[in-house]
């Protein structure tokens, strides 16, 4: 497990450790997007924020009563390729293109702090590529999320497919320089935060209330804590 807390590391090849059948899909990124929007980057990689919300309204992770702690958890998804090229900023084509937004993840490593069942789930966008000439490129100030949804950590579904929370300010972009590194001011349970779960408690809920707890909105929602 690697804190980060205010600021994430760049995206590297040394964070990128994903394997396994299930899959995030970015294929759908911009389902809700306005049919007239001129659209000028495509999504390729970047954060699965797992989280759940405790009476305080605060973001968590792990396991309440054992092992909660502030913030989502964060595990890196995106492809070797797609990261190297983002560094470098080159050119990726149409077939990469499409082999890059259908991305293995797992969650064995955060699992293991005890974290079971309902957990709120966004992907943060962090590497794209432009339309124009089909460059990668990495941002790592502007933090493009998905609608959030509830999965079951103990059940991961096959594939994951995000969709871009187009016209909802309150919920689709948020900007904040974060880099990680050290060990947790708290390790195990937080003194006074996460020692209970409030939300989600099942895994179905109503669109607009899923957008209430987009991370963007919750307390401690940019202390991200890497896995």
């Amino acid at each position: 497990m690697q804190p980060s807390i205010g600021v994430i590391p760049i995206l590297s090849v040394a964070l990128l450790a994903v394997t396994g059948c299930a899959n995030v899909s970015l294929l759908h990124y911009y389902a809700r997007a306005d049919p007239t929007a001129q659209i000028d980057i495509d999504p390729i990689g970047g954060y699965m924020l797992l989280y759940w919300v405790d009476s305080r309204g605060t973001a968590c992770h792990g396991a309440p009563g054992l092992s909660g702690q502030p913030g989502p958890a964060v595990i890196t998804v995106a492809r070797p390729a797609a990261i190297q090229a983002a560094i470098g900023g080159a050119s990726i084509t149409s077939a990469e293109l499409a082999a890059y937004q259908i991305i293995p993840y797992t969650v064995s490593d955060y699992t293991k702090s005890g974290a079971t069942g309902y957990h709120f789930f966004q992907f943060d966008n962090l590497l794209w590529r432009l339309r124009s000439n089909g460059h990668a490129l990495r941002d790592t100030a502007d933090h493009h999320y998905s609608v959030p949804q509830v999965i079951d950590v103990d059940r991961r579904p096959t594939t994951l497919t995000p969709v871009y929370a187009w016209g909802r300010p309150d919920c689709d972009l948020s900007q904040f320089l974060v880099a990680g590194g050290g060990v947790l001011v708290e390790p195990g349970q937080h003194p006074t935060q996460c020692r209970a779960k409030a939300v989600p408690s099942s895994g179905t809920m109503a669109e607009d209330l899923l957008l209430s707890y987009c991370v963007k909105r919750l307390p401690q929602g940019t202390r991200y804590q890497t896995y």
